[in-house]
């Protein structure tokens, strides 16, 4: 009798560079969450995947796919806030399909982008006037101290304006 290994996929891991396309990133495994730190301009799929991979093992065929909504995302599409990754690894021993979520930090109108109208809806989040719910309410915490307050709005606007580009801006998350 031969034994076959079971196919398993790691969590994943998030390459982050300096000044690069990412330059923060966290990954919860528990609650299948990935936080990543981009530029404002936003990450294509392309680069995406090019920066977070998932381990295979004893895995013949793997296949990522990244889900907005009910539309699988292209390669020149950006990843949002709220987007599904699915990986699904298929081998001897079986087949194993792991999801997890995309959290843009700062990102919280999910549209892939930091732009200024997602540090007023910080803002509008922490004065009450309009309050940010589920993935958005996550995003909107960009300086990662558990709590939404006007510090976010502040660190979002700066970085959109200038720090990303003079590489001065330092990602909260570790």
């Amino acid at each position: 009798t031969t034994v076959v290994d079971r196919v398993s996929i790691d969590a994943p891991t998030v390459t982050v560079e300096k000044n690069g396309m990412i330059r923060g990133a966290r990954v919860d495994t528990a609650n299948r969450l990935v936080y990543i730190d981009t530029a404002p301009s936003g990450i294509t799929l392309q680069s995406f995947k090019s920066l977070v991979s998932f381990k295979t093992h004893n895995a013949d065929t793997s296949a990522t796919e990244i889900i907005n909504g009910n539309a699988v995302l292209g390669k020149d599409d950006l990843v949002p806030t709220g987007a599904v990754i699915k990986v699904t690894a298929s081998g001897a021993g079986g087949s194993e399909t792991v999801t997890y979520t995309v959290i843009v930090l700062g990102d919280t109108n999910c549209n892939g982008k930091i732009e200024s109208g997602d540090a007023t809806r910080i803002a509008f989040h922490y004065v009450g006037s309009k309050l940010l719910t589920g993935y958005a309410y996550m995003a909107a915490d960009t300086t990662c101290n558990g709590i939404i307050d006007a510090g976010d709005a502040v660190n979002l606007s700066t970085k959109y304006v200038y720090k990303w580009d003079d590489k001065t801006y330092v990602s909260a998350l570790k």
